[in-house]
Order: structure tokens, then sequence, then C-alpha cells
């Protein structure tokens, strides 16, 4: 009976930790959200060029190459996560309803570089803490796939909501409504509690000649590429939507199509990978992942091209009368 009761209690706080960090990654990705697809367009309404909007998203790149591993070593030397992620998102928030008064680009790029420095803080110390507790209740692999599908909820929802707003009160908006996702994330974290420590933490081994490794530099570099590949759309997919005529509602339409591809392809491909790596081994698994990335490399390339064609024909017609 008291083992039942055990039981019954450990289901009933797993449920209560999965609804919680459920509305974790709601909020997280919900700011998400406001900032990948719109950002740029914010940037461009500032009057800000191409290559200084890409100088700006470059500090949002750099600030989280930095960010997670000052605070990871922080969360080590404090022994906590929630602390931290409530510092995070205080700060964020209060820097974040400064941005309507950024009005220089010096300023600008010193408030994205603070921001983001603050805010990659929220993804890796989220994520540590659902492990860790989702672990100690033995329901790593059967629950965090359904606590993530949250994030990718309140994604979509804040890509829509911000092209409407955007579409009927502007880019003006952007900073209001960012701000808010903020304060939503806000609540919730201070609803979040600490897992309890994992224990003594075994030394992890010398870097360096694990990064002179052949096989991981070669990971490495086509992490590189991909990170490459990826800050074109990033940056200028939003930007260039608009240049097409594409409303900011039609644009959030646009985001949201890509992010319900990327859960159908990444159901799908986690299937094909499971199989050809139990079946053929991991070599052919990231084998086959690499033929996947060429194969959408080549259809991104065939689609611009096609626009890019049917840009030149438009414009030869107009010049021809």
């Amino acid at each position: 009976m008291a083992q039942a009761e055990q039981h019954a209690r450990a289901a009933g706080a797993g449920r209560v930790s999965e609804t919680r960090f459920g509305l974790f990654y709601l909020g997280y990705y919900g700011y998400v959200g406001v900032i990948s697809p719109y950002v740029s367009l914010f940037f461009a309404g500032r009057g800000f060029s191409p290559v200084q909007i890409g100088v700006l998203m470059a500090c949002f790149q750099f600030s989280r190459i930095v960010g997670p591993y000052f605070w990871g070593w922080l969360s080590d030397v404090m022994h906590t996560r929630v602390r931290l992620l409530r510092l995070a998102a205080v700060t964020s928030l209060l820097a974040f309803l400064m941005v309507p008064g950024v009005t220089s680009y010096g300023g600008m790029m010193a408030m994205m570089i603070g921001l983001n420095l603050i805010t990659s803080a929220m993804s890796p110390l989220g994520d540590a803490l659902t492990i860790s507790t989702l672990r100690r209740y033995g329901a790593f692999d059967h629950r965090y796939g359904r606590i993530r599908m949250f994030g990718s909820a309140g994604f979509i929802a804040a890509v829509l909501l911000g092209g409407a707003l955007f579409e009927r009160y502007g880019m003006e908006a952007f900073p209001w409504l960012a701000s808010a996702m903020l304060a939503l994330f806000l609540v919730v974290v201070f609803g979040m509690r600490d897992a309890p420590d994992d224990g003594p933490r075994v030394k992890p081994p010398p870097a360096l000649p694990l990064l002179r490794r052949p096989d991981v530099s070669w990971f490495f570099g086509s992490a590189f590429l991909m990170m490459f590949a990826h800050a074109a759309l990033y940056v200028f997919y939003s930007l260039y939507l608009e240049q097409l005529g594409y409303s900011k509602f039609s644009i959030g339409v646009m985001w949201t199509i890509g992010v319900v591809s990327y859960g159908l392809g990444g159901t799908c491909g986690g299937l094909a990978m499971g199989w050809t790596w139990k079946a053929l081994g991991p070599a052919h698994t990231f084998g086959l992942a690499a033929l996947a990335a060429a194969g959408g490399a080549l259809c991104a390339f065939m689609t611009f091209r096609t626009e890019a064609a049917s840009d030149a024909k438009a414009q030869a017609a107009t010049a021809g009368r």
C-alpha cells in the first residue's frame, strides 16, 4: 500500500512538472516566435541597411556562443538553475522595454548583444532542468517529446499573432509584443522549482585532445556549414518575402508552414534514421542525413533560381513597354 501511494505521488508530481515545463517552452518559444521572423523587419523599419541588419543578427549568434557557457558555469557554482532563469527573465524583460527608446545603430548593437547574452541562459538551463526532473521520475523517454510540443505550439501562435498585429499596427508594436512574451515567460519561471542535485559530477576529459580528433573536426565543420546556411534564412527570409510584396501576416504563415514541415520532416526523418541506424549502422545513418541536407539545399537553390528568372522576365517585359 505504501509503495502504491509513493508511486501515485510520483506520478502526480510528474504530471505537474510536465505541465509546468510545457508552459516554460510555450513561453520561451513564444518569445522566439516573435524574434526570429520579425526582428529583421523591425531593424529595416528603423532604417538600417541589409549589411547593418546582418551585423545585428550576427550579434545574436555571438551571444549564443559565449552566453550558455557562462550561465552553465554559474549554475554549477551556485547549484541552482531556477534562480538564474528568474534573473534572466526579469532582466531581459526590463531590457526589452527599453528597446523603443534606442534609436542609434551603435545603441541597438549594444542592446542586442546585452539582451541576447541574457536570453542565452533560458534554453540551456531550461533544458537541463527539464531533463534532470524527468529523469528523476523515470519519464524522460516518453514525456520530453510531448513537453517540447508546447514550444512548437507557442512558436506558431506567436508568429501568427505577430503577423496580424504588425499588419495592423506596424513594426513599432514589435518591442511590446516581445515584452509581453517575456512577461508570460517570467510568470511561468517564478512557478518553477529546482530539481534535486544530481550528485557528484565526473570530471570531464581534456577538451583539446578531443578537438584534435578528425571525426570531431568533421562534425564541427558540418555544424558550421549548417549554421552558415541557416543564417540566410533567419536574417533575410522575412525581408525577402516583404520585398516580394507579402504582408506581415502572410510572412507569419510562411514561417508557420516551415515549422509544421519541420515537425513532419523530423518525424519521418526520425523513423527513417532509426531504421537505418538499426539495420545498417551509424555511418549509413549520417550518410543518409547528409544526402537529405544536400537535397534540401538543391530544392532551395532551384526555388530561388526560378524566382530570379521570373523577376528577370517581368523586368524585361516592363522595360520593353
